[in-house]
């Protein structure tokens, strides 16, 4: 018996190297079709295990080169290898119509659930059947009326914005950024939440906020280029785990708090008069007033369902307006000429309180945030995952499994689209008479189809009253330049050297005829 020990080691070792062999095999084959979609499109050479991993090892600071360098070298579009994921790079406005909406790609990809302690499954990375009543349910409580109710809140925390800054006015050169992302934050609170918070006086959770979301951006795109740390379980032994659970509970608290009070107020609002039936709810409002009254059984949300969109709406408004706010002001003191062309628009306005019908004439300044979004999106990049085939614009069949990376910045600068001066900031790009002969998909910040920001028209909105604050009382100024910036990915589009800019407070305006 003994002399068969080792004949029977070596028929395990076989059995074992033949299993790995099969196994492996096996998984290939049930892959064929993303290798063969693969096959068909350009891209750099993959390694076996990484892919094409090595280019991006030098992480965040370079994702911009580094793509950019890709689409000058192979044809569009252009494919990557992250790992065993295969990723389609999308920035033809024609294949992004197509994908963003095609019923197979609304899934979002793995990837985002690395965010789901935090963000759990809000409209931004909830799965297709969850996000269609979430959708369908919070789509009416961004109507008209109800935006246009939230001018209030715009006015009064951008007031509170000006006076914080004329304290940093007519001296050095500051990061405007804290004060204005304070700002966002407050609006954000304000209106959609309907909870007033004082970020911008001194309210420790607008600091602790900023802090704990800069962290978990690093940490996100960290793990990002990482594989093997998107299973949780392995998450658990990295470096980061521990902050950034700390993070997830400052996020959590304020997200209970908020339930919290709003349900109160709500159920008070009820037992005071049983009838009370109200209009223009604000989005975490009318999840709670659905809840409460079980008028419909299909929204009859949970408490952790409200509290994952209350978490998407701060993230989501917060970060991205209080980004797109100094990218504008860091342009317009690049570029004087085109700031005195907005001062003088808003000259014409001149008055403490912006009405809807002032915001409509400031048609300069939409074409200003407009380029702005274009040239420098706080959103640069964002990815499906498809769910069935889907058929590009040059016949390419894109298999079930695979991921489709939006370019939103790459698409923005397309030379094919914006011309050779594609880099270059200019405004008058979006004239009128320029914006109708252009492909709709062409500009997409808020992404496009039916899975797009929600919160759009929102957003622009509290953009130009800021906007149209800071610039009635300031002029911006700053020695960088356009060319010189860069960015890296966080994954909001995060200026390397900070929004540095030089205030000078202006005297009283004088208001001038429309005549």
């Amino acid at each position: 018996m003994i002399h068969l020990i080792p004949f029977l080691i070596i028929n395990f070792k076989l059995i074992t190297f033949f299993t790995i062999i099969f196994t492996v095999l096996l998984w290939n084959f049930k892959r064929r079709h993303l290798y063969y979609a693969s096959w068909q499109l350009d891209g750099p050479l993959a390694l076996p295990l990484i892919g094409n991993l090595l280019l991006f090892r030098s992480g965040r600071k370079r994702v911009f080169e580094t793509t950019k360098q890709v689409l000058e070298t192979y044809k569009a579009p252009q494919r990557f290898w992250v790992g065993p994921f295969l990723i389609v790079y999308l920035t033809e406005p024609d294949d992004l119509q197509i994908v963003l909406n095609h019923p197979n790609a609304l899934p979002k990809p793995f990837i985002y659930s690395i965010a789901k302690e935090w963000l759990g499954e809000g409209l931004l990375t909830a799965p297709v059947p969850k996000w269609k009543v979430h959708r369908n349910f919070l789509q009416p409580t961004f109507n008209v009326k109800t935006l246009d109710s939230y001018l209030n809140v715009y006015n009064k925390c951008a007031n509170y914005l000006v006076k914080n800054l004329e304290q940093k006015a007519g001296h050095e050169s500051f990061d405007i950024f804290n004060d204005v992302y304070m700002c966002a934050l407050d609006i954000i609170c304000g209106t959609t939440l309907a909870t007033e918070t004082s970020c911008l006086n001194g309210d420790p959770y607008g600091p602790a906020y900023l802090k704990a979301s800069n962290s978990m951006f690093n940490i996100f795109q960290y793990r990002d280029v990482r594989p093997w740390l998107y299973p949780d379980f392995m998450f658990k032994f990295c470096k980061y785990y521990d902050e950034f659970m700390d993070n997830v509970k400052v996020f959590h608290a304020f997200s209970s708090k908020v339930l919290h009070e709003r349900r109160n107020h709500i159920k008070n609002m009820i037992k005071n008069n049983p009838k009370y039936k109200p209009e223009n709810l604000t989005p975490v409002d009318a999840m709670i007033f659905a809840s409460l009254t079980h008028i419909d059984g299909l929204y009859k949300f949970s408490d952790k369902e409200i509290q994952d969109e209350i978490e998407i709406i701060i993230g989501g408004g917060a970060d991205s307006s209080g980004h797109t706010i100094c990218f504008i002001l860091l342009l317009l003191a690049m570029y004087p000429d085109i700031q005195q062309r907005v001062y003088e628009e808003i000259l014409l306005i001149s008055c403490d309180t912006l009405t809807k019908s002032d915001l409509n004439s400031l048609s300069y300044m939409e074409q200003v945030i407009n380029e702005t979004m274009r040239i420098l999106p706080a959103v640069p990049m964002i990815a499906r995952e498809l769910n069935g085939p889907v058929q590009l614009n040059n016949g390419v069949i894109l298999p079930t499994g695979t991921t489709i990376g939006v370019g939103i910045r790459d698409t923005h600068r397309n030379r094919k689209v914006w011309g050779e001066d594609a880099d270059q900031f200019n405004p008058d790009r979006f004239s009128p008479e320029n914006v109708k002969n252009r492909h709709p998909y062409s500009f997409i910040p808020f992404s496009g189809g039916p899975r797009n920001c929600i919160g759009l028209k929102l957003a622009k909105n509290s953009i130009k009253v800021v906007l149209y604050k800071i610039l009635l009382n300031f002029s911006v100024m700053t020695d960088r330049k356009l060319e010189n910036l860069r960015c890296s990915m966080h994954p909001l589009a995060k200026l390397e050297g900070g929004w540095h800019v030089i205030l000078t407070k202006r005297d009283s305006p004088v208001k001038i005829s429309k005549d």
